[in-house]
């Protein structure tokens, strides 16, 4: 007798859901829920096949914008946010619409690899000696991209005797230059303007067991280091040319690295060959309401 009683409980106590269920679905509720289910799931497998479609082009390993956001264009119709993330850091965003006036948004995601720290250049070759002088030359040429994406680093693995005292040690970056062939050799006087190794503020030193720096890191920012009338700031899509004084009894091997924009100085490590990274692909689509 219990367990009957028990069961009609349990019948009466789903009457009120089964009517609910009856009502919502004369009047239409369920049937449109339904269909804005299926419109959102839709929404989700198309975002994650353009996901797959951006991985599959090979854009992300150059980490192509330009190439990236033509894909995002002529496979959506809706607004959208698509960003790629290294760990807590957002290295590329590209969006269309404004997400703070979305009516449904629909978030797809895929692990992948790609390029996030490259060398641009680098050299350890004297690039012309001045013997009588007592000093020697060392040149690195690159390209920028978009500044707003991405930072440039300089890096010197510093050897030889007394890297700790930076007399004739500077370092100079200058806009559209000549090969060092070209310029030195034919300059009566090469430009004095320049930044001594690894002193100064904005320098991240690593030192060896007796405090001698080994590792000097430096972003550019561009006008500290170049002579007068040079250009106040870096421009994007812009060649430069990086010049490295040094004394002849020293040595070093230099490097010109593009980062993510903010990228910690401790994470601005020469990696030769590349190394790809774990990064989030992440896709927002969304309609505006009114």
């Amino acid at each position: 007798m219990k367990g009957f009683v028990f069961t009609m409980d349990a019948v009466l106590a789903i009457i009120p859901v089964i009517v609910l269920i009856a009502a919502l679905s004369q009047a239409g509720v369920l049937s449109q829920g339904g269909e804005l289910q299926g419109k959102l799931m839709d929404k989700h497998r198309k975002a994650a096949d353009v996901l797959e479609a951006i991985y599959a082009s090979g854009a992300l390993d150059e980490l192509n914008t330009s190439e990236m956001g033509s894909i995002l264009n002529s496979l959506l119709v809706e607004n959208y946010s698509y960003t790629i993330h290294y760990g807590s850091r957002e290295v590329l965003k590209l969006e269309r619409g404004n997400i703070s006036r979305a009516k449904d948004v629909v978030v797809a995601r895929k692990p992948a690899l790609t390029y996030i720290s490259k060398v641009l250049n680098w050299t350890d070759q004297v690039c012309y000696d001045a013997r009588g002088i007592g000093w020697q030359i060392y040149a690195l040429s690159f390209n920028t991209s978009n500044l707003s994406i991405y930072d440039y680093w300089f890096v010197a693995e510093l050897s030889g005797a007394s890297v700790l005292s930076s007399q004739g040690d500077a370092v100079g970056t200058y806009l559209n230059y000549l090969t060092c062939e070209e310029v030195v050799p034919s300059s009566p006087v090469l430009p004095m303007e320049g930044d001594p190794l690894c002193e100064g503020d904005y320098w991240y030193v690593e030192t060896d067991s007796g405090g001698t720096p080994t590792v000097c890191k430096a972003k550019f920012h561009f006008g500290d280091w170049n002579p007068a009338g040079a250009p106040a700031s870096w421009q994007s899509f812009t060649p430069y040319y990086t010049y490295i004084r040094l004394p002849g009894n020293r040595a070093g091997v230099f490097y010109i690295i593009e980062v993510p924009a903010g990228m910690a100085p401790e994470d601005v490590v020469p990696q030769l060959p590349p190394v790809k990274q774990n990064v989030i692909l992440t896709l927002k689509l969304w309609e505006e309401g009114e």
